[in-house]
């Protein structure tokens, strides 16, 4: 690991770098990572296309599928024009199952 100013600015791995010493909170991970900007962690270069955790990925601000921003309504886009949006799939007594549903949820019930 290679630390290059206070304020968490990490870079991990080989090729792995930090474009701007002023920057803060930023660590790029994985061979050829390059992070460009505070607040930021990038994991690997663009070439990575799986990314598995066995914990729970939290994201405050908005979550996309592509490389646009989510617009004013909404907090998760699925932008794709050769795929669709697949819910969960449940039993009738797996979605009875759900404690405190909240309003809105989207399952697909499958019996």
């Amino acid at each position: 690991m290679k630390s290059r100013k206070a304020g968490f600015v990490d870079a991990l791995g080989a090729g792995t770098s930090t474009l701007d010493t002023a920057m803060s909170n930023s660590t790029a991970i994985g061979y050829g990572a390059v992070v460009s900007g505070s607040n930021t962690i990038q994991l690997g270069d663009a070439n990575v296309s799986n990314v598995n955790t066995a914990g729970i990925i939290t994201a405050k601000g908005d979550v996309v599928t592509d490389n646009t921003t989510a617009g004013d309504s909404y907090a998760l886009g699925a932008h794709s024009t050769t795929k669709g949006f697949l819910p969960p799939r449940m039993t009738k007594a797996q979605r009875q199952a759900i404690a405190s549903p909240v309003e809105g949820l989207i399952v697909y019930q499958t019996t």
